[in-house]
């Protein structure tokens, strides 16, 4: 792999370090950037006689061709025409991983406290379509495998875009905030910021200047990060812990439509998403949608432009093969991105659609990842863009304020 700099000025001469970190380890290299005299065939030697800079750690191994890291796979035996429903081969061969065998009816479900559904979120601010997710880069590290870190999608001021905000495990009542990247990647945070009441898992958001979180008492917690005062609301049905790796009760996201919630349905393994009004003085549960998806049997699931889409696996190099567009209840065909995990263990992904990217939290290791998307015009897209519904997807949406 070459970086290829174009501009330089004088300010950019000097020491640098270049870190490579993947699950086998950690190499550093130690390099010097002059000024290059054009006179000159070759740079000047460095200070002490060096030619060229220093390596730490282990040196990566030598060239291979592809076909001798990848020799072509077996092919994988075609589903039995009579496969048995309900076992592992009906899972592999009939749903690709996911259980839509359970539909739960969501007529009738009602809110905490007599409240009311606001209504089905009818218009979202952008129609699109994945179509490439990049690799992974590599932000900063810690020693936790479950703290989170986060930025702002919708900032108030161009300071608060600039800001990082994290948690630790460790210390389940502090929000950590970084005044920006420089601080965030040192030792010591700008400020600690004392939780109304203790935070549960690592899947929460900063949005708008407030952060979103489940606290360990499993109700939804807002906290005016400006103003310091607080709101939180029971959450309508929440179940068991989320995921194959159960480690967290709620998933929050957000997109360009606003903040979401996925959460287990009560008593089942069935998949709520719920879009939640954030900016009024109180929360309110606008829609919900119950989705015929067995998260247990998934990694973990994220939201772009008001679509679901769902990971096979945070333990392994995987796919995204499974995309619901929660504005027309359609399953969208031919989605199949595969998506990495550098260390084979992440515990939290979400979207930030101010910077385009995937944020995750993979053993440790803060990365992100670019992300392509096809936009969709709703009155010119055909079909295959738009999706069809399928009869192996079942959504059960939830109680509109008109039904």
């Amino acid at each position: 792999m070459r970086l290829n700099v174009t501009r330089m000025a004088p300010a950019d001469f000097g020491q640098y370090k270049c870190f490579a970190k993947n699950s086998m380890g950690l190499v550093v290299g130690d390099f010097h950037v002059n000024e290059r005299d054009p006179r000159l065939a070759t740079p000047p030697p460095l200070q002490g006689g060096r030619t060229s800079g220093a390596s730490f750690g282990t040196h990566s191994p030598r060239l291979q061709s592809e076909e001798d890291l990848c020799p072509p796979q077996p092919q994988c035996p075609e589903c039995p025409a009579n496969h048995t429903a309900g076992g592992v081969t009906e899972l592999r061969c009939h749903s690709s991983g996911y259980d839509w065998s359970r539909n739960l009816h969501s007529e009738g479900l009602e809110l905490p406290n007599k409240a009311s559904w606001v209504g089905y979120p009818r218009n979202r601010s952008l129609n699109c379509k994945l179509y490439a997710v990049g690799k992974a880069v590599y932000m900063g590290s810690t020693s936790a495998v479950l703290s989170s870190w986060m930025r702002d999608a919708l900032p108030v001021t161009e300071a608060a875009a600039e800001q990082f905000w994290s948690t630790k495990p460790t210390a389940d009542s502090v929000l950590y905030e970084y005044v920006n990247k420089t601080a965030f990647r040192g030792p010591h945070p700008t400020r600690e910021i004392k939780l109304p009441q203790p935070f549960q898992g690592n899947s929460h958001v900063v949005y708008n200047n407030k952060f979103f979180y489940a606290s360990t008492t499993g109700r939804m917690v807002r906290l005016d990060l400006q103003k310091n005062d607080w709101k939180d609301m029971e959450v309508p049905y929440l179940g068991g812990r989320l995921y194959k790796n159960r480690l967290n009760v709620m998933d929050f996201n957000v997109d360009d439509n606003g903040l979401w919630v996925i959460y287990n349905l009560k008593d089942s393994n069935n998949t709520v998403v719920m879009k939640v009004e954030p900016f009024e003085a109180e929360l309110h549960a606008q829609y919900a949608w119950n989705i015929s998806i067995n998260n247990h049997l998934v990694g973990e699931m994220f939201i772009v432009c008001g679509v679901l889409y769902v990971v096979d696996s945070v333990e392994e190099n995987t796919n995204i093969r499974f995309a619901l567009d929660l504005y027309n209840n359609r399953v969208l065909k031919d989605v199949d991105l595969p998506f990495t995990n550098p260390f084979f263990n992440t515990t939290m992904l979400g979207y930030s659609h101010r910077h385009k990217e995937l944020y995750s939290y993979d053993k440790g290791n803060q990365l992100t990842y670019p992300v392509r998307y096809h936009v969709i015009d709703d009155d010119k897209a055909g079909k295959e863009d738009k999706g069809e519904p399928e009869a192996s997807a079942r959504v059960e949406t939830g109680v509109d304020v008109d039904s």
